[in-house]
């Protein structure tokens, strides 16, 4: 069996360099862990007086609790109205209103003297009045802010996020001295990278181009930031005239990464000889600045403290789309798809991350249980983007997943036509598994082996290869040790634990095959397959009525119609008598991570 599932591609604005980002954002710990929040429903306090302070209080707490922020805001607005001299409630709706969006609001909230620079909520709270004050166009505020931020004495967690936003409140305020100074040494590579990023733009913007090259070389010869750092750099170049060279970069990044949808966009921009992309407007680069911080903290796995800077981002730059599609994979983690389905919404069809945040439309959809309409706005994103490999693909994946097999083999053949020799091993993979669940064993068998020449460590390949091949008979003691290669690579797996029970099963091992399969129903207790799997093994050694009220789960575990139809035959006659002699004895094998099966 095979848990392989599509991956989730957040295609962040810096990689590797976020792994070792120092930053810390102890100031956001305020916020309920697993918090989501609605997306675009508006934060109006309705005042009810008939409720009680405690009644909205709590109302509030159990809504922040359970993902729906701007529903906490509300209450805990209506019952700050009551008791407007409550702190806690001040703090609680301000917090709120932050998390759902409302970055004014929560500004206006926000309260800060000199003599709370240790407390980490109204430090938090002077660092919204900040970013809102630059959202706002006025920047002498916001410097002013910042300012008195960046004192000795400040809660340390937006020092930081402090000294990147400082300079371009400094140019916003028209005092380039403070704008231009060379950022202060420091061991924070984070820091480091992007205080010299915003230098070379800010620079580049008041028209000293040689010490904007200066910079950007200085960041390019680290190689911090990937296909970013090279997009930003790229895009300087192209603006100065020097378009070969900005190809070289592009080529160099596509050379590494041949999907970077950054780098691929610019080459097609300078073959359409289309105008460079212009240079970030003040408030557009302190926005990046907040996204790139929102990738640390989620890096960090602090998402809540992520999510607030994506708020803050969106403030200065309602259009930045990579925040959109991030705050769109937050909500989807903390399973609240409302809130997803609305962020991912914001994006535009002109937008190169139209088709990203189209595909997870789809997959949550899909994961919804409502798998015709994910297919059908799939089907619709390849019709408007016709060459996007990762639109394709999703749309192959969904119909594979709903069983529609040769339609998802015949757009497979196309992204593999598309990709030529750059065909990653999943393209052949996804095939493969469509092909073999159509009855084209031989075709099937040629991509997983294809799939596992490209990737031979991939236990998922290994599972599913070594699992259809013991399937069918063949190849057994070959595929029995792919798959203990493989759940030794995942040992964590139900399904490859189920795998391995089900080839114990088919080689005629039923004891040794239910003690596996129980392992794997405990791991994966909702599993359809694994549920079967484990009622049959205990019909062949002897435990009827627990194999008949294993399959009788299956029936509750939403099982596909020939699933179905099997176990309710399973369930009147029972499983076919053996016919042959009884298998030979296995050799024990030792589980990965300890244990011997008995």
């Amino acid at each position: 069996m095979s848990d392989f599932a599509p991956p989730m591609r957040f295609r962040a604005l810096v990689l590797t360099l976020m792994a070792s980002a120092s930053l810390t954002l102890a100031g956001c710990a305020s916020v309920p862990t697993g918090s989501a929040v609605q997306v675009d429903a508006p934060f109006v306090p309705a005042v009810s007086q008939e409720a009680s302070v405690y009644a909205l209080y709590m109302a509030g707490q159990t809504a922040i609790s359970s993902g729906r922020s701007t529903e906490a805001a509300r209450y805990f607005a209506q019952a700050q109205a009551l008791d407007s001299s409550n702190s806690m409630l001040a703090e609680r709706t301000f917090t709120a209103a932050l998390l759902s969006g409302d970055v004014s609001t929560a500004a206006k909230m926000a309260t800060f003297t000199s003599g709370d620079a240790k407390d980490g909520t109204k430090s938090l709270g002077q660092f919204v009045r900040a970013v809102d004050a630059m959202g706002a166009g006025d920047p002498a505020q916001a410097k002013l802010a910042f300012d008195l931020l960046s004192q000795k004495d400040f809660d340390p967690s937006y020092k930081v996020s402090t000294e990147l936003l400082l300079p371009y409140a400094a140019a916003m305020a028209g005092d380039w001295d403070a704008a231009l100074a060379t950022p202060a040494p420091t061991k924070d590579r984070f820091a480091s990278f992007f205080a010299t990023l915003n230098q070379a733009q800010l620079l580049e913007r008041r028209g000293k181009i040689e010490e904007a090259t200066k910079a950007y070389q200085t960041l390019m010869a680290t190689g911090d930031g990937s296909g970013f750092l090279a997009g930003a750099y790229g895009a300087f170049l192209e603006r100065q005239g020097r378009k070969a060279e900005a190809l070289g970069i592009y080529d160099a990044v596509l050379a590494g990464n041949a999907s970077d949808v950054t780098a691929l966009d610019a080459k097609i921009r300078l073959a359409k000889k289309k105008p460079a992309p212009p240079l970030p407007s003040l408030q557009k680069g302190a926005a990046a600045t907040l996204m790139a911080t929102a990738v640390a903290a989620v890096g960090q796995r602090q998402p809540q403290g992520g999510l607030i800077y994506l708020r803050l981002a969106l403030r200065l730059d309602p259009s930045l789309d990579e925040a959109w599609v991030m705050i769109g994979d937050l909500m989807t983690s903390a399973k609240d798809s409302t809130a997803a389905t609305a962020a991912y919404s914001q994006i535009a069809p002109s937008s190169a991350r139209y088709g990203e945040a189209r595909n997870r439309l789809a997959w949550g959809l899909q994961r919804g249980g409502d798998n015709e309409a994910a297919i059908k706005l799939a089907q619709e994103t390849v019709k408007a983007r016709p060459k996007d490999v990762d639109c394709l693909s999703t749309l192959a994946d969904l119909l594979r997943t709903a069983e529609r097999f040769e339609e998802s083999i015949k757009i497979l053949d196309r992204v593999i036509a598309m990709r030529g020799e750059t065909a990653e091993w999943g393209y052949y993979f996804m095939r493969g598994i469509a092909l073999e669940r159509s009855g084209k064993w031989p075709a099937a068998e040629a991509d997983l082996k294809k799939a596992l020449d490209l990737n031979p460590t991939e236990p998922e390949i290994m599972n599913y290869l070594g699992y259809s091949w013991i399937d069918r008979g063949e190849h057994l003691d070959q595929g029995l040790a792919m798959i203990r290669q493989a759940l030794t690579g995942r040992p964590d797996s139900g399904a490859m634990v189920d795998s391995l029970g089900w080839a114990y099963f088919r080689l005629g091992d039923f004891k040794r095959a239910a003690d596996m399969l129980e392992q794997a129903v405990q791991m994966e207790a909702a599993d359809a397959d694994v549920n079967n799997h484990l009622g049959d093994a205990y019909w062949r050694v002897g435990r009827k009525v627990e194999a008949k009220y294993q399959w009788e789960r299956v029936l509750t575990l939403k099982p596909t119609d020939k699933m179905k139809a099997e176990v309710e035959g399973k369930l009147k006659d029972g499983l076919p008598e053996l016919t042959g002699p009884p298998a030979p004895p296995l050799r024990a094998d030792p589980l990965p991570g300890g244990g011997t099966p008995t």
